[in-house]
């Protein structure tokens, strides 16, 4: 219940009860009268009821512009204090409360800005200390991500539930999947939509296999045997895979992940055969330059008995020369051949191909509703729309994040264009800027629903007023026969329930508020890149109010006064 209901409730209740006091102190005095002395006292209201009234109504009037003018001027800014107060001391040092109250109140204010000036600047003090101290640890985690990022096999690596943690290029090279769309021009596509942090491993190799080869390598592991299990699968280019996969295993033989080896064997036998090649041409190149001078000596020999050429030097000389152009070109070829490569380590501003804190991830099993908010893998998303009717208007695009480990995983992302196969109105033209001729030749939401399905699956939907998104999604059903039934959580909500006694919810409200810049207003991807970043400053405020599992946070959004609006 917001402060204001709190606040009127709390009038009403204090009316009621001073109404029931009067009335019964009144029935009191009224029974020490005379009948005749009660008929008078009647008749004489009776003669001036106008005033009396008019005398009632001008005292409650003034109380309630009194109640009203206290509730504006003390309670509100009070509880809107607090809130601000603890936004500045859990996700925005740099926010300051500014109020148009009481002088006492903006005293107050100002005194608690004066304070987080120096909150702020202790709190950077700290944090550039604890900085430094992570620099060496961050250095040695990018020598080993970098190593891993160019090895030659694809490599991924899972905790002991299957979520993967690591993955290099090669990897997201050889099992992503890009499925083509049925369009002859996609200006958008997926990044990386099936390999990912913090995805499960059987989103790119069976899950069949993968069990069974967890079940061979705990077997094996129990039994004294090496514990290792070889399988195949078929890569996206029809490629054969030969995939090693090891347990990570931690103190008491204890399982806590996987490393996966997929090794391509056309690759493995060119390299072999190259590797081979080169061996043999260095053994044998010795021999072919001591025949190569043998042949010259000879030459000169004949050059010297013979006044004219014969056929004979002109064939050796001819030979001569294509043997000096195929040594020539056999050591072009070798030398260019090398076993190990250099290895730049990379920058902070890599991709994120890895996240180590994934190991300590529970298994997050079938009850999302009982996990932590702080465990559960996230889809932000937002859509951009012909209009604001999803009985009537289409969507023109779909753009979505993840957030994994309380991280947004920025190579992770989700951006496409939809024909809508209808004209786009000029007033939303100017809100999201999407013009007709960027929709033609896309594909349709038939097919961009089905991608972003899979790109969403297992994870709990995140939005901001996302009941609009989901009726546009609902409404395409019976179409697109795809249906989205996972857990869904909407910012705005959220920040009801936070803030009650701020009056604005929007994006650009809430950002300004803690402190977010927003990038690409009105844009799928920008929208729901503003939105996890809002989500992610929402979650220890909502730890505060103990809302700790998604069922928690489930249960206080119904609560809000926008879960009334339907569309």
């Amino acid at each position: 219940m917001d402060s204001h209901k709190k606040f009127w409730l709390f009038v009403l209740l204090s009316a009621c009860v001073s109404v029931a006091v009067v009335v019964t102190l009144g029935s009191l005095f009224w029974s020490k009268f005379t009948p005749d002395e009660q008929h008078q006292m009647i008749e004489l209201v009776h003669r001036n009821m106008v005033y009396i009234v008019a005398i009632i109504a001008m005292f409650f009037g003034g109380w309630i512009v009194w109640l009203d003018a206290v509730l504006y001027t003390y309670v509100l800014p009070t509880v809107q204090i607090a809130d601000e107060t603890l936004i500045i001391l859990t996700v925005n040092p740099s926010h300051r409360i500014k109020t148009d109250a009481s002088r006492d109140m903006m005293r107050l204010a100002a005194l608690i800005n004066e304070g987080a000036d120096r909150y702020e600047a202790m709190a950077r003090s700290v944090e550039e200390r604890v900085k430094e101290a992570n620099e060496a640890l961050k250095f040695e985690r990018n020598i080993l991500a970098s190593v891993i990022e160019h090895l030659p096999e694809a490599m991924v690596i899972c905790n002991a539930s299957g979520m993967i943690v690591l993955y290099n290029q090669k990897a997201q090279q050889t099992l992503t999947v890009r499925e083509p769309l049925e369009t002859g021009r996609v200006a958008e596509t997926l990044s990386g939509p099936f390999l990912g942090l913090g995805r499960h491993i059987g989103s790119v190799i069976d899950p069949r296999k993968i069990e069974a080869a967890m079940a061979e390598i705990a077997e094996n592991l129990q039994a004294g045997k090496e514990a290792v299990s070889f399988f195949s699968i078929q890569g996206v280019a029809d490629q054969l895979l030969n995939v090693e996969m090891a347990p990570i295993i931690a103190s008491q033989r204890q399982i806590v992940g996987y490393i996966l080896t997929c090794l391509d064997v056309n690759e493995a036998v060119s390299l072999e055969a190259r590797r081979t090649a080169m061996q043999l041409f260095s053994v044998f190149r010795s021999d072919m330059e001591r025949l190569k001078t043998s042949v010259e000596t000879l030459l000169s020999v004949c050059r010297a008995a013979a006044s004219q050429k014969s056929d004979l030097v002109l064939a050796i000389e001819s030979n001569i020369a294509k043997l000096d152009g195929m040594i020539d070109a056999s050591l072009c070829e070798y030398t260019e051949f090398q076993d190990v490569c250099p290895i730049t380590l990379t920058s902070s501003s890599r991709p994120e191909f890895y996240d180590f804190d994934l190991f300590n991830r529970p298994d997050p099993g079938i009850d999302l509703g009982h996990q932590l908010l702080t465990n559960i893998v996230y889809t932000v998303f937002d859509t951009e729309t012909t209009g604001l009717n999803p009985a009537t208007d289409e969507i023109i695009s779909i753009g979505a994040v993840r957030i994994v480990n309380n991280k947004i995983v920025q190579d992770d992302l989700f951006s496409m264009l939809v024909d809508p196969r209808r004209e786009v109105s000029e007033a939303s033209i100017r809100v999201h800027g999407i013009r007709p001729e960027m929709l033609k030749g896309q594909p349709t939401i038939e097919a961009v629903l089905a991608h972003f399905q899979r790109y969403a699956d297992n994870t709990v939907l995140v939005g901001h007023n996302v009941a609009f998104d989901m009726r546009m999604f609902q409404v395409k059903e019976p179409v697109t026969g795809i249906r989205f039934t996972q857990p869904v959580l909407d910012t705005m909500f959220l920040s009801a329930i936070l803030h009650p006694a701020h009056r604005y919810h929007s994006i650009e409200a809430i950002s300004n508020r803690l402190g977010i810049c927003i990038r690409g207003r009105h844009t799928a991807l920008g929208d729901a890149m503003a939105t996890a970043e809002i989500f992610l400053k929402f979650l220890p405020l909502l730890a505060r109010m103990n809302i700790l599992t998604l069922n928690d946070a489930i249960e206080a959004s119904k609560k809000s006064d926008y879960a009334k609006v339907r569309y």
